[in-house]
């Protein structure tokens, strides 16, 4: 997909999906009644799946598929008994699901380069300044320039290499505004240029993917009886309920979320992930926060963490229905956007 920007040359995207085993139910909220995607309707579509009618599975089909990726949570908990073919059916349904919510996670999503400024830089060097911003969408993750994708021409085709080829440009991505600026060193020729003809480059881009509320029920008990620890697979992103252990009148929960490829997105510097809580909720609705979370370990892959809640006597009389929550994106997607500005006036007295 290609997106042309006065400004900016706009996603380049090549995304496999991998096949993904049925894996365990994906606990979430129920769609409000009369929602075409309430779990009664999606119970039978899933049944249709395995009709001894061709037209009918086909017709189930086309009717989950038009569902969109919202469904992906209830079709889990649907499809978690489907055997036979409504499973191979399901399995191939998911997959398109996913990559719906792939490209809606880009769809509509805009990002600009500009320059801004530029100012000389000791006897033969000159900064430019590079604004990235986006819109329609939510603020990336990380953004990264490498210095080698970078070419910038004069009106005669004169080159100004960078000033370190090898570099590569990270800016913090604020989190109160939806820009962010890079500064691009380059060495002027002799005499020095006036004016750019052409600046381009290829921007690093990581976004999320949708999100989605990964939940396990049973807590106090399940993992803590077994010692096996659950886990739930959506998207590139497999969450695991590793332990929940009540001690006196309070419940020590540790989980774990691990992405199918790694990602600089989840590089030790940047804590986005780690800021993501995790929440109890009682059957009437009720958070409990937890009042300490400590990552355990980290990963380009992911990370495990550990919270510690309240946990009164009565609730062990009740745990069966309570639920751990934790909100997270089923993938990371690292996109390349290209970049191509034209004529920049550089400052008068670079040399």
């Amino acid at each position: 997909m290609a997106r042309n920007l006065p400004t900016a040359v706009g996603w380049l995207v090549a995304i496999a999906v991998a096949a993904l085993p049925p894996g365990p139910v994906l606990r979430a909220e129920s769609p409000a009644a009369g929602d075409p995607g309430e779990p009664p309707r999606l119970q039978r579509l899933v049944g249709a799946l395995g009709a001894g009618s061709l037209e009918a599975r086909d017709a189930a089909e086309r009717s989950i598929l038009e569902l969109g990726p919202s469904a992906l949570p209830a079709l889990l908990e649907a499809g978690a008994d489907a055997t036979g073919e409504a499973a191979f059916r399901l399995r191939g349904i998911r997959r398109a699901l996913e990559q719906q919510a792939v490209a809606a996670a880009i769809d509509g999503s805009t990002i600009t380069a500009t320059v801004t400024g530029s100012e000389p830089v000791g006897r033969n060097g000159v900064r430019i300044v590079l604004r990235v911003a986006w819109e329609n969408a939510a603020a990336p993750i990380v953004v990264k320039l490498p210095m080698q994708s970078v070419v910038a021409e004069g009106p005669g085709g004169e080159v100004l290499p960078p000033a370190q080829k090898g570099a590569v440009l990270e800016a913090a991505v604020p989190a109160n505004r939806r820009w962010l600026e890079l500064p691009l060193s380059l060495v002027q020729p002799d005499p020095p240029l006036r004016r750019l003809g052409l600046l381009r480059g290829t921007l690093t881009v990581w976004i999320t993917g949708m999100e989605q509320e990964f939940a396990f029920t049973d807590i106090g008990r399940g993992a803590a009886a077994t010692g096996e620890p659950r886990a739930v697979r959506l998207g590139s992103a497999r969450v695991t309920l590793d332990e929940a252990v009540p001690r006196r009148d309070r419940l020590l929960v540790t989980a774990s979320v691990a992405y199918d490829a790694p990602s600089e997105a989840l590089a030790s510097h940047h804590p986005w992930l780690t800021e993501r809580p995790l929440e109890l909720v009682a059957p009437d609705g009720t958070v409990t926060a937890a009042v300490a979370q400590t990552v355990r370990r980290r990963s380009e892959r992911g990370l495990t963490t550990t919270a510690e809640f309240p946990w009164p006597p009565a609730a062990a009389r009740s745990q069966r229905d309570i639920r751990l929550r934790w909100k997270l994106p089923l993938a990371i997607h690292e996109l390349p956007v290209d970049f191509a500005i034209r004529d920049i006036s550089l400052p008068e007295d670079a040399r």
